[in-house]
């Protein structure tokens, strides 16, 4: 990542008082669980059988299965979007906001090695999530409050606010910067436009909260040329010649603004990345209840023409701490068939048991079902045994891996299983992008 780019995600001043919950920090996203995805999960599709109850991203894809999977279950592809994070655009907004608690995805897929084609929608309800750092944050005080020592966004403000912090620093160099602006707002002015009118427009491209776009000495220099010409056409006055010692003191204040950049980008980011690992680690294991939703249809063609709906299902998944490094995630399922669908009704739970971290985990699952099905392959008992792993392989890319033992009502006995899928989640930051930390450094 360049450095423009750091700057632009570090270089963010915190507010005083009342105005930080306005701002308040959702500077972690929240990336601890595999994207599972409500379509997969409500009408059985997924491969790894448990459905993980996690927190919602804003747009994620599943793609299943890399290798191996139930033999009923053909290549597929799935997408998810929780529109929370797509129009709440602050955090109050998104505290109140019922879409919160919402996730919409759609799923089509092979029908094993037949032509036929899957096609359903899927909705997620979030009945508890303790992992979500904006709704366990208190609200309607700032970060004095006593009450919100904890909170990961007063946190993220302690560190902005130190003496490295970009609001300190910039404090002090817009301090060094203003007699030197002053010069050129004095050229600008009239009886009638005072100097410290035009100061006060002037010094906002200093601001190292903001940080330099473009991030070179010439394009900081330019870009304050550009302002200087916009605010005389503002006010109908001449742009200033500017002397040649003042125009030499302006690129000095560039040179000395960039270093000041550099030297707090270089000292709050590492700060604010410890901070979201120690906080990634502690808040991936808490409690969280989803509830899936799901309709499915079917082309036996596979053509959308001939696409028709052929059942409906639901899930509850609980994951539950079991110590700090591991976690116990139960679900229980249903669905029901319709119209001329093979299937007339199917119950089913299990549980995965995960240890390890935010960002990689071991896992064992074991999973038993009874469908009733006048196609006799797909009737009766079926249950499997896994022991896998899943872990991240860089901010939103999950991959999933198993291997283990299978037995479906068309075998005798159990055979073996693997499976591998991956899945993404497109945005993984920022929730929201006014607020301090937002951004992936």
């Amino acid at each position: 990542m360049t450095i423009a780019v750091v700057m632009s995600a570090v270089l963010v001043s915190a507010v005083p008082g009342n105005a930080q919950e306005k701002a308040a920090t959702d500077s972690l996203y929240v990336d601890f669980v595999v994207p599972d995805l409500p379509a997969l999960a409500a009408l059985g599709l997924n491969p790894s059988k448990i459905s993980q109850p996690g927190n919602l991203k804003e747009l994620s894809v599943s793609v299943f299965p890399l290798v191996g999977s139930n033999s009923q279950i053909g290549p597929g592809v799935a997408l998810s979007w929780a529109p929370v994070f797509t129009f709440a655009k602050d955090v109050d907004t998104y505290r109140r906001s019922l879409l919160r608690r919402f996730a919409f995805s759609l799923v089509t897929s092979k029908e094993g090695s037949t032509d036929a084609v899957n096609a359903g929608a899927g909705l997620r309800f979030m009945l508890v999530d303790k992992t979500d750092l904006v709704l366990k944050s208190k609200t309607g005080g700032d970060c004095t409050d006593p009450n919100r020592a904890s909170d990961y966004e007063c946190s993220v403000f302690a560190i902005l606010e130190s003496e490295d912090g970009p609001t300190r620093k910039s404090q002090a160099f817009l301090t060094h910067a203003r007699p030197t602006l002053l010069k050129v707002a004095q050229l600008m002015a009239t009886d009638q436009l005072p100097a410290a009118q035009l100061l006060a427009e002037l010094v906002d491209d200093w601001d190292l909260r903001k940080g330099p776009v473009p991030f070179t000495v010439r394009g900081l220099r330019a870009a304050f040329d550009r302002r200087v010409a916009a605010v005389a056409r503002k006010h109908s006055v001449p742009v200033p010649e500017l002397p040649m010692a003042l125009s030499s003191e302006i690129d000095g204040l560039a040179v000395e603004y960039i270093d000041q950049a550099v030297f707090v980008a270089s000292t709050i980011t590492p700060r604010l990345g410890k901070l979201r690992e120690a906080t990634e680690e502690e808040r991936w294991n808490w409690a969280v209840i989803s509830a899936d939703f799901g309709i499915l249809g079917q082309s036996a063609t596979g053509s959308w023409s001939d696409l028709e709906a052929k059942k409906y299902g639901g899930l509850l998944s609980v994951a539950q701490p079991i110590g700090q490094r591991s976690q116990l995630v139960a679900q229980l399922e249903g669905r029901r068939g319709f119209g001329s669908a093979t299937e007339t009704s199917h119950i089913g739970g299990g549980g995965r048991w995960l240890i390890g971290t935010s960002s990689k985990r071991f896992s064992a699952e074991a999973y038993i079902a009874d469908t009733k099905d006048t196609d006799s392959t797909k009737d009766g008992e079926s249950h499997r045994y896994t022991l896998g792993s899943e872990f991240r392989l860089t901010r939103g890319f999950w991959l999933e891996v198993a291997f283990g033992a299978e037995h479906t009502p068309a075998a005798d006995g159990t055979h073996l299983l693997s499976l591998a899928n991956f899945k993404y989640a497109f945005k993984s930051s920022p929730r929201f992008t006014n607020i301090p930390g937002s951004v992936e450094d």
